[in-house]
């Protein structure tokens, strides 16, 4: 198969729009409404818990849905749309009292996630109807990590170019950021819109399940919640969401509060973790289809606990530092998004093989909740450990107490996190000659031939 046609191209290229927005949200949201609108910390995260919880609630009843869709299933990407503009919005300087900041802060904070949630579920689940086997899977998903490192450096270093560029032509700073987050939506439903022209129809047919065999919501998430391997991938999958995203998120405050810097050096850090990546990617992918995905996640997440914890040691006290800080984390992003997805697919298998019902989206969904409860609390996280620090909102500077805070909250705490994470995911029982044997049972079923899971007893 030719892993490098046009559709294959369009459809890995297809996560820029949410990867992009996701970043954008992540990186800069928390900071928008402490530092732009005003907001008390704790107020600030509740604004970001509760769109990213709204997400995790929506991403399994869409994916459930995804599963009964027997038209055109591109269609969810025309969601780039819609998503792209509510984003705008949510980076608007509002000139209200802070009730009504609040509720328009929450109600274009749920918007946003609504038509994100649309456009990410399907287009994940998507994957598994246009490419059959877990090594194609994991090459077309290297290849989208590989073009998600520049949506990585483009949601989370790019914005903060614009506004400071606009800033200095005598923009104001809050149509500066409104104008700065209006021409990346524009580029991103561009994109969205693309990438359903050319990925074609993609569709499947009905699968007529036996009466009373169809499942409602509730009851096929905790189905597949049965299965040990998912209950493991789940805790390796909050775990992880939440150490990672504290570090992003923690990035300006790092830098204003305790390396007192240009708020223009997060797009240098950005720009070195991306070259990292962009390096890391092509290996992690090599070697997950030589030897062991399991094992490759393994090795990379040890790499990155420990780095986090030397650099705590050391210090993150100037630029070299910083940089350090950045190329850590790059270890555990380009491994995690490498491999995420194509995890999500064997388990998919998994749950076909043992529970004999085909349902990639609710499956792949289901994982996407995890990931995304974890990154929906991460902000609320964040906020308490800035109180605990002694962060005060709004205050230019911070004492050397709060400064020394803010330095741990990126390494020691979010090592902490990562390490119940690798422990999960060495506890993961699939392995390499387990997705041999899924791939074959898999074409069995599927071909009407008869086929026994004796010899997958120890993943069941």
């Amino acid at each position: 198969m030719n892993h490098f046609n046009k559709r294959n191209i369009m459809y890995a290229l297809g996560i820029l729009p949410e990867s992009v927005l996701y970043n954008l949200i992540v990186t800069y949201l928390l900071v928008f409404l402490t530092d732009m609108a005003g907001l008390k910390a704790l107020v600030a995260g509740a604004v970001c818990m509760f769109g990213s919880l709204w997400d995790a609630l929506l991403t399994p009843y869409i994916g459930y849905r995804f599963d009964r869709w027997t038209h055109d299933r591109r269609m969810f990407l025309l969601s780039a749309v819609p998503m792209s503009i509510f984003v705008v919005f949510l980076f608007v300087d509002v000139n209200f009292g802070i009730p009504l900041k609040l509720i328009y802060y929450l109600v274009f904070s749920l918007l946003t996630y609504t038509f994100f949630c649309l456009y990410a579920i399907p287009y994940y689940a998507l994957c598994m109807n246009i490419f059959d086997d877990s090594e194609q899977r994991v090459k077309i998903r290297g290849l989208s990590s590989f073009i998600n490192a520049f949506a990585i450096y483009f949601g989370s270093a790019v914005p903060i170019l614009l506004i400071s560029g606009l800033q200095k032509n005598g923009i104001g700073a809050g149509a500066a950021w409104a104008l700065s987050f209006a021409l990346i939506g524009i580029l991103m439903a561009a994109v969205g819109l693309s990438t359903f022209k050319i990925i074609g129809p993609v569709k499947i047919g009905k699968q007529n399940p036996a009466p009373g065999s169809d499942m409602g919501l509730l009851k096929t998430c905790f189905d597949i919640f049965k299965l040990k391997v998912v209950r493991r991938f789940s805790v390796f999958t909050f775990f992880y969401m939440v150490g990672s995203t504290v570090i992003q998120m923690n990035y300006l405050y790092l830098i204003r509060y305790k390396l007192h810097m240009s708020d223009s050096i997060l797009s240098l850090v950005q720009l070195f973790s991306v070259v990292c990546v962009l390096l890391l990617v092509p290996l992690i992918t090599s070697l997950a289809v030589k030897y062991d995905k399991r094992k490759i996640s393994i090795i990379f997440l040890v790499l990155m606990v420990a780095g986090l914890i030397l650099m705590k040691g050391i210090g993150v006290n100037g630029l070299a530092e910083l940089i350090g800080l950045g190329l850590v984390r790059a270890l555990g992003t380009a491994s995690f998004w490498t491999l995420f997805y194509p995890f999500s697919y064997e388990l998919a298998e998994l749950d076909e093989l043992i529970n004999n019902k085909r349902r990639e989206g609710a499956v792949t969904s289901f994982i996407q909740t995890v990931q995304k409860i974890g990154t929906a609390i991460s902000p609320q996280i964040l906020s308490i450990l800035l109180l605990i620090s002694g962060f005060v909102a709004g205050n230019d500077q911070q004492t050397a107490a709060v400064a020394n805070g803010i330095e741990s909250v990126s390494t020691i705490y979010s090592a902490g996190f990562l390490a119940v994470a690798l422990a999960a995911i060495i506890s993961y029982p699939v392995t390499k000659k387990h997705n041999r044997l899924l791939a074959d049972k898999i074409s069995q079923k599927r071909s009407n031939m008869e086929y026994r899971l004796d010899d997958l007893r120890d993943i069941m």
